[in-house]
């Protein structure tokens, strides 16, 4: 067998092995997922999955990665693909309820920190590749706030680094509490899900804005996904 053929045939078990590890973790979470379920599920034997992968860890690792360069295909499309910075801005908040939607267990491992320049030659790949991911997101953030800037919207004397991380932060922050306390915020607030995200939202936006256009946010026309 050539070794073009090894590789595809074992990208293939990789594969099947992270389908299934990918199901476990959404339905059990990780810490409640064994090795051996990943074993049943994927229909190789645990000796067999360990070829693969040294431990449950890097299987993480791998998903964590791959979550991760979704999201950014995502982000960048918002960033690039909206002509209007307040639709830009809307599509990129919503773009992250999708994500935590979509993958909770991820968008949590995305808040923890990754620092891409503490790297080594143990450090593995899939982290390395997350990092890079990361990177890149901050990257098009920036340019997102950059080009705030450049039209005039934005404070000029925001310092971008500092801005994004507080971007980014806010936005994911204000996602978590209205996933994890939507009752509450029903009851003491009287306000849907809904209506607490695109009240934060124009919120967050408002420490970006210079003041005589903050009135612009209301007549975007993004919206939000159905929640």
């Amino acid at each position: 067998m050539t070794e073009s053929k090894k590789e595809a045939l074992a990208q293939f078990h990789r594969k099947n092995i992270l389908q299934a590890a990918q199901t476990l973790f959404a339905q059990k979470s990780f810490a409640g997922t064994t090795m051996d379920e990943i074993a049943t599920l994927s229909q190789y034997s645990k000796a067999t999955i360990y070829v693969y992968f040294k431990s449950k860890e890097e299987i993480l690792q791998h998903l964590t990665y791959s979550s991760m360069q979704k999201l950014y295909e995502h982000l960048h499309k918002a960033i690039t693909e909206n002509t209007s910075f307040f639709e830009c801005f809307k599509s990129l908040c919503y773009e992250l309820v999708s994500y935590y939607q979509r993958e909770p267990l991820y968008f949590e491992l995305s808040q923890k920190t990754i620092n891409s320049d503490d790297v080594s030659k143990e450090t593995p790949q899939a982290v390395k590749d997350t990092g890079n991911a990361v990177r890149m997101i901050n990257s098009d953030i920036a340019f997102f706030l950059q080009n705030g800037i450049d039209a005039g919207i934005v404070h000029s004397n925001l310092k971008l680094l500092p801005a994004t991380f507080w971007l980014w932060g806010s936005i994911t922050g204000i996602i978590r509490l209205a996933f994890q306390k939507e009752m509450y915020i029903l009851r003491a607030m009287e306000m849907t899900k809904i209506e607490f995200l695109d009240y934060n939202f124009k919120l967050i936006l408002q420490g970006l804005l210079k003041p005589e256009i903050e009135n612009l946010y209301d007549k975007t026309k993004c919206t939000c996904p159905a929640l």
